[in-house]
């Protein structure tokens, strides 16, 4: 991937960790047992160093990404009735790596 597009690549993917954090903090008010907002933290975490492994090595990258878009379904799953936004953000990570040829 080239530079400009791993740049363009991670921009848009903290714009949607940003969105997770947000729905995190309207869910976890009423909505999510500690485990659950611990596991939704762990996987920030991961999308985090995933964003950051997008920089250096774009085929470690897009099996980062899989592993994330897989534990956030996990976690919506979870989420019954509340987990729209969060299976949202996940969609939407996914096709992002796919627009650049990383899933």
């Amino acid at each position: 991937m080239e530079f400009s597009h791993q740049k363009e690549f991670c921009a848009q993917g903290k714009v949607l960790l940003f969105y997770l954090r947000g729905e995190m903090q309207k869910l976890g008010r009423n909505c999510l047992s500690l485990e659950q907002q611990e596991e939704l933290e762990t996987i920030c975490a991961a999308l985090e160093d995933c964003l950051g492994c997008a920089e250096e090595d774009t085929a470690q990258t897009g099996r980062r990404i899989q592993a994330v878009y897989d534990e956030l379904m996990t976690a919506a799953a979870a989420l019954g009735g509340h987990k729209g936004p969060v299976q949202y953000i996940a969609e939407q990570l996914r096709q992002l790596a796919a627009s650049y040829k990383l899933v």
